[in-house]
């Protein structure tokens, strides 16, 4: 189905059912307010559906760019060797950053209760970690790359 096809359809779909909303307002008694309100809001809705699928009409629909494949960068050779890479791979910041997590939780170094990364000095020291506790969100690895 063209765009062309979907806005002609739903503009068809609208006006009918905004006619039979409008025939049933006129319908409703006084202790239906609420009914009616609702009923209204719908209309609002439907209103600016159809400004939309006007708005829209004869513009061209462009096709999606294809996504790019994530950059990878090489990391520092001592780090590669802590987190079972060979030395001198290039590895994307999301793959490396999964690595480094593993590598924490695998050597116990997230506390459960505190919900908090703390590794020892020579981790610390080897990833060039700003702080001793760190946040999950705040797990940074640009420091790792060569």
């Amino acid at each position: 189905m063209t765009i062309k096809e979907f806005i002609r359809d739903t503009k068809k779909s609208v006006e009918s059912t905004k006619k039979l909303v409008e025939k049933h307002i006129g319908n409703i008694e006084n202790d239906n307010k609420s009914l009616a309100k609702e009923l209204n809001r719908y209309l609002d809705s439907a209103s600016k559906l159809m400004k939309w699928c006007d708005e829209h009409e004869g513009k061209e629909v462009s096709e999606k760019q294809p996504k790019q494949p994530p950059k990878t960068k090489p990391i520092r050779d001592d780090v590669a060797e802590v987190l079972g890479y060979p030395q001198g791979s290039e590895v994307t910041p999301t793959d490396l950053r999964k690595k480094v997590v593993e590598h924490l939780k695998t050597n116990n170094f997230y506390d459960e209760e505190k919900k908090l990364y703390i590794p020892d000095d020579a981790t610390c020291e080897l990833m060039k970690f700003d702080t001793k506790e760190i946040e999950p969100k705040k797990l940074r690895v640009t420091q790792l790359y060569a």
